[in-house]
């Protein structure tokens, strides 16, 4: 009662030390008093007694406080280990939180027994919902697309049943409408062999899943990109060959009017399969650009004028510029013509008339920043289904004649060339939005430089002597009939040791026209290269089906030699001969 009084004075502390100090002089204290009372008061007897049995007392009373005390002090430490051991899980509970978040992996508990489903933050977060939102296992798989559902669902029901689990990668759509691809995990606890839990984990791996699916349409663009260039290639020989044949037919005279009309639709027949394999080399990339500063405000104001004639009234055109200039290097010939070709399937998609907005503006990154154009239509939209393949070449969705399938993946090919990316956004009912984006030019150059004037076609340069190099007979017997046509004096080789044997036999010849594929033996460039070492002096013009990239292979082209891709007219070759001063009517060749 003694030390419980005093415990209670101390206001309960949970050191009981003070206590036990203060119990022990109170209780010799009272022993002493007690003894001194019995002796002077009660006979001899009473008090040996009595004060035994008050020290007996102050013995089971200080024997009590000391067990209390130690109690305490065991209580104490087993505190401070729990409250330790409680931290320790604290830290770790956050540590797998932030990993788990870092990841983006979550985690599941189902309890088979109750029926209760329990979500780690990173699961409810992966699932775009709250804390308030109270998950089910109906409601859990409410969030699968129906393919997924049914084999998560399989592998559950398989799952459960034995010792086992699944391993998945499946697709959501979380509560924000946002479709997702996750990675799906679970393995059931089997106890006294009946399953009691399911254990599992889900990581977000959708943009893992973005990246595969851009580096398989990378691969597949490839593929059909060499297909497509070689098709070009071969392609483009035989219009060269229609083409200057048909041109010096038509330039020839004579009044036989139906024999003209004929040779103008050979002409314009091959123009068209011109176009065709430009569209070919576009979407595989291997175009001919001819890359020069470029104020994208300008490029959707022609764009616009452009489209004028191929919009109906009912669609609304909007131009919306820059406050200031957005440059970028940039073919604006092969840029106008994507606008083109983004426009007009924006005017498909609007049969019943709308708006179509063509922006230019500036974004600005962390690493870069970029000019952008942005082409937005109020349309039909793109079905989800087609998305993923928009810009596959010869995909459409137009049916019968309404179109190739191959202006999309021309604009695609073209952005890509040109160093830039390509994205759209569109839903159905609600219109497509295509954002182009090139690297903004960081100085400002003079771009009224490069506007220079259109020249004065030129006039043929009679006298050059010229040794044409080509394997394919039919395009080098047409070039060779049309260069003499010209006042040229031409003499052909097959390949380029018979024109090297040529060049050492003592024949002179003042301009190299090669095909760039030629023999295994020696290219085109190999050639041209060889001959330079013997004459620097001497011109040399690449022709091929296939674009100048195609040089990088072995090598770039030295001074002195252009580059020429087929098909072309004698117009195109007498201005590149022009340009490197190939023959005159005097016959000074300006070496």
């Amino acid at each position: 009662m003694l030390t419980t009084a005093i415990y209670g004075a101390l206001g309960g502390q949970k050191d009981i030390r003070p206590a036990f100090i203060l119990t022990v002089p109170a209780l010799l204290a009272l022993v002493v008093l007690v003894s001194w009372h019995a002796w002077t008061h009660w006979s001899p007897w009473q008090a040996i007694i009595g004060s035994l049995a008050t020290f007996g007392a102050a013995i089971c009373v200080f024997v009590c406080a000391l067990a209390l005390h130690r109690s305490d002090a065991s209580l104490e430490g087993a505190n401070r280990e729990l409250e330790q051991l409680a931290d320790k899980l604290s830290k770790n509970s956050a540590l797998l939180e932030a990993t788990s978040a870092m990841a983006q992996v979550g985690g599941w508990r189902l309890d088979l027994r109750t029926g209760n489903l329990d979500w780690t933050a990173q699961t409810r977060q992966i699932h775009d919902v709250d804390e308030s939102f109270t998950p089910t296992l109906e409601a859990a798989l409410g969030f699968y697309t129906p393919d997924s559902r049914s084999r998560i669902e399989k592998a559950f029901a398989e799952g459960a049943e034995k010792d086992g689990g699944w391993d998945l990668e499946l697709q959501i759509r979380s509560a924000r409408g946002v479709d997702k691809w996750v990675r799906a995990n679970g393995r059931a606890t089997i106890v006294d062999s009946a399953p009691i839990e399911v254990l599992g984990a889900i990581a977000d791996i959708s943009q893992r899943v973005r990246l595969e699916e851009g580096l398989r349409q990378a691969q597949k663009l490839e593929a059909i990109g060499r297909l497509a260039g070689g098709v070009a290639h071969d392609f483009n020989n035989v219009l060269t060959a229609i083409v200057n044949s048909a041109d010096l037919l038509h330039s020839a005279r004579n009044d036989d009017e139906r024999r003209v009309t004929l040779v103008a639709i050979i002409l314009k027949a091959a123009e068209r399969a011109t176009g065709l394999t430009r569209n070919l080399l576009a979407f595989s990339r291997q175009q001919v650009l001819t890359p020069k500063p470029t104020d994208l405000n300008t490029a959707i104001t022609e764009a616009a004028e452009l489209l004028a004639a191929l919009i109906p009234s009912d669609i609304c055109v909007v131009v919306e510029c820059h406050n200031d200039e957005v440059l970028a290097l940039l073919d604006p010939t092969q840029l106008c013509s994507a606008l083109v070709n983004l426009a007009v399937n924006a005017r498909d998609a609007m049969p019943r008339g709308g708006t179509l907005r063509l922006r230019a503006t500036i974004r600005n990154e962390v690493d870069a920043d970029f000019a952008v154009i942005i082409v937005a239509d109020t349309g039909a939209g793109i079905d989800p289904a087609v998305a993923t393949n928009i810009f596959d070449p010869f995909f459409t969705t137009k049916s019968g004649d309404g179109g190739t399938g191959l202006g999309l993946a021309m604009v695609h090919g073209f952005v890509t060339q040109s160093g830039g990316s390509i994205s759209v956004d569109s839903a159905p009912g609600i219109g497509t939005t295509f954002a182009l984006s090139f690297p903004l030019l960081a100085e400002r150059q003079d771009i009224a430089a490069s506007r220079s004037e259109e020249p004065a076609a030129p006039q043929p340069l009679a006298g050059a002597r010229i040794l044409l190099v080509d394997d394919d007979e039919l395009v080098r017997d047409a070039l060779a009939i049309s260069l003499c046509d010209e006042g040229y004096s031409v003499v052909t080789a097959a390949d380029g040791p018979q024109a090297l044997q040529l060049y050492e036999d003592g024949t002179e010849f003042d301009l190299v026209v090669a095909d760039v594929v030629l023999t295994a033996a020696m290219s085109g460039p190999l050639l041209a290269q060889m001959l330079l070492e013997r004459n620097p002096s001497l011109k040399t013009v690449l022709v091929s089906g296939y674009t100048r990239d195609k040089l990088t292979e072995t090598g770039r082209l030295p001074a002195g030699v252009s580059f020429l891709q087929k098909p072309f007219s004698m117009e195109t070759l007498a201005s590149h001969m022009a340009e490197l001063k190939i023959g005159s009517p005097q016959g000074d060749f300006g070496f």
